[in-house]
């Protein structure tokens, strides 16, 4: 049998052998890497556009991707949003349109829900003047002061603003 020193110079020969082997790997990754880097071609990512302009009707089948959406209050709001459109301009009253077909993409859309309220009330007429985001709701609560107001309806639509009917004589301006 062999000196016992024998032994441990062979266990260190052999650490040795495997910590060249093991440092060996690593730096032949690293250069393939490094190769692999410099050689790899630049790559245009495409991106998504803000979804906070995107406008949806009420069954959310048909989202529009919009330029702008502006939320008025005055007519001079909408004037001006008008004013800085370079293109085509949609409206939404209540946004509860089937299909999509208030929103045309990439355009401004004028959101009118908060351009609400009675403009103009004559109750020796009957007639009433309201702003376009107004809904039946409010336009029932209003001319119900005066007697005016529908007695009896088939569905109390809150949804829709207020629009032109023939039986009721109610058009919005």
């Amino acid at each position: 049998m062999g000196a016992p020193g024998g032994v441990g110079k062979r266990l260190l020969s052999a650490a040795r052998v495997v910590g060249i082997a093991v440092v060996s790997v690593l730096l032949f990754g690293i250069i393939v890497s490094a190769i692999g880097f410099v050689r790899t071609p630049s790559v245009a990512v495409g991106t998504m556009r803000d979804s906070s302009v995107q406008v949806n009707e009420i069954t959310q089948l048909y989202p529009v991707t919009m330029g702008r959406v502006v939320a008025p209050r005055t007519v001079e709001d909408i004037s001006a949003a008008v004013r800085s459109s370079p293109g085509p301009v949609s409206i939404g009253g209540g946004r509860y349109s089937m299909g999509g077909q208030t929103a045309t993409p990439d355009g401004l859309q004028l959101d009118m829900r908060q351009f609400h309220g009675v403009v103009a009330f004559d109750s020796a007429a009957q007639t009433i003047t309201v702003r376009s985001g107004t809904r039946w709701r409010e336009l029932q609560q209003f001319i119900d002061r005066y007697g005016l107001a529908v007695k009896i309806m088939q569905t109390y639509d809150n949804f829709f603003p207020a629009q032109w009917d023939p039986k009721l004589g109610i058009h919005v301006t």
